[in-house]
């Protein structure tokens, strides 16, 4: 497993990243810095063949921890700040962070943070120290930053573009959950992909049940991608589908086992009743989280989560 050599000199030695996060949730739960959420699950449906399952989740937040003493076992300090290169407004992902917030420095320009509102456990931010905008477009390091904690932490990596990507910052910052949940079940596209196909005269793949554009590429060597990979296709995803009318934002999704990269069209669509319905890259996941059963009705409604995902995608016929 991988070292972490530019750790917070105080913790005295080297540690694995996985435990180092562990360690850190656990002194932020202490803090009461974390403000979890519980994912009451509403459906888990298996569509036919069985791999093209998805889950629907209501979100619920947890009771708040009471406040414990302030652990003075070791005491963590973030790095200075060179300041943001442009104005911008104030970031919670700028030093000096919140306490119980930051984990460690990742690269030269990026730190490792907890998530304060965490979906899943671990729920990590893979943030720019500078103030950078979320829809820019990214560099090499935000993405071998992100594949390095996504690897170590056994997670996939997400990245929503901006307001119409279902991104709620404007600072730039990738987020690394778990693929698997705390039951051992894994996200629906961990099967999904079984049921990928290869578009003809291109290298990436596609699913035949989503009728929007998107790109899925499988790696053909057992290591898997290496960030220059991704990022080379990410470039090529920037200058071949976003260039089209309809193309507001996008998504992207990736571990070192696959890579799917999704044009939005939207933000949201608006279901029966005025109730509005959307997603972040979590969706192409295969599971989308609403705030209310009266959303998650919705969305059937509409017929299910696929149909969704094709009302916020770039229609497939778009030239």
């Amino acid at each position: 497993m991988t070292e972490v050599h530019n750790c917070r000199p105080c913790i005295g030695k080297l540690t694995s990243l996985g435990e180092f996060v562990e360690d850190t949730i656990q002194l932020a739960e202490k803090l009461d810095f974390l403000v979890p959420f519980v994912l009451r699950e509403i459906l888990q449906k298996a569509e036919s063949p069985p791999p093209l399952g998805y889950k629907l989740s209501v979100l619920a937040k947890a009771s708040t921890a009471q406040k414990t003493s302030k652990p003075n076992a070791y005491r963590r300090k973030s790095p200075k700040s060179p300041g943001p290169k442009s104005p911008g407004p104030k970031s919670p992902f700028v030093s000096p962070f919140q306490k119980g917030a930051f984990v460690t420095e990742v690269s030269p320009n990026h730190n490792l943070l907890l998530n304060k509102y965490p979906i899943a456990k671990p729920h990590v931010l893979v943030t720019t120290k500078e103030y950078e905008l979320q829809t820019e477009v990214l560099t090499l390091q935000d993405i071998e930053s992100s594949l390095l904690v996504a690897t170590e932490l056994e997670g996939v990596a997400f990245f929503n573009s901006g307001p119409d990507a279902g991104s709620s910052q404007s600072h730039r910052h990738l987020q690394v959950i778990p693929t698997t949940d705390s039951c051992g079940t894994s996200l629906p596209i961990c099967s999904w992909i079984s049921q990928a196909t290869a578009v003809p005269d291109a290298e990436y793949f596609q699913f035949t049940f989503l009728n929007h554009r998107h790109r899925l590429y499988l790696p053909e060597e057992k290591e898997g991608f290496t960030a220059d990979f991704l990022y080379r296709r990410y470039l090529e995803f920037m200058k071949e589908e976003m260039v089209h009318e309809q193309a507001k934002a996008y998504n992207l999704l990736f571990t070192k086992k696959f890579f799917l990269l999704v044009p939005r069209s939207r933000q949201n669509v608006m279901a029966e009743n005025g109730v509005s319905l959307g997603t972040n890259a979590l969706g192409w996941a295969g599971h989308l989280i609403c705030w209310s059963t009266i959303q998650t009705d919705a969305v059937e409604k509409i017929g299910g989560i696929f149909s969704l995902l094709d009302k916020l995608g770039v229609p497939l016929d778009t030239r």
